[in-house]
């Protein structure tokens, strides 16, 4: 048996609701599809978080492998484990740098910093890196070793 760990096509950074998929997640997820009916690779259970971006890019991937409408899919047959969600990587990014707690702040910053994405990303890492030492766990709602825990507790089940 084999299990495949697909995360989920782009989200939509910066939008009202950035648990959907942005365009380019859509195709992301629909690449994959084909990349598995090119592949003729089997799908016996579907397993998705809770989010709605992990749906979408369920069926988004599978409707493009079976070569059907995203609206003649049966996703009731899907199970559905909250365990597979993503950590809360705004807390994350707040507690490394509080004045991101407001997305606003980050937007402005993405715009106004030359290469903002760039620098972005390297302060990003950072607060993933402060997450991940353990040594501020009391600042976060789930520590680094919780996510771990959660995350191996889904793949076992």
């Amino acid at each position: 048996a084999q299990i495949f760990l697909v995360r989920h096509g782009q989200a939509s950074f910066g939008s009202e609701n950035y648990d959907q998929l942005s365009p380019l997640g859509a195709e992301q997820a629909r690449h994959l599809g084909r990349w598995w009916a090119e592949r003729d690779m089997p799908v016996a259970r579907v397993v998705t978080g809770a989010m709605q971006r992990h749906h979408q890019t369920a069926a988004a991937c599978l409707a493009s492998w079976l070569d059907l409408p995203e609206s003649a899919l049966d996703a009731s047959n899907w199970q559905q484990d909250a365990r597979l969600n993503e950590y809360n990587h705004h807390e994350v990014l707040a507690r490394h740098t509080p004045a991101f707690d407001d997305p606003r702040a980050v937007k402005r910053f993405l715009m106004d910093t030359p290469d903002g994405k760039h620098a972005f990303q390297q302060i990003f890492a950072a607060a993933i890196t402060r997450w991940i030492s353990g040594e501020y766990d009391s600042e976060y709602t789930e520590t680094w070793r919780a996510f771990q825990l959660r995350c191996a507790q889904a793949l076992h089940a």
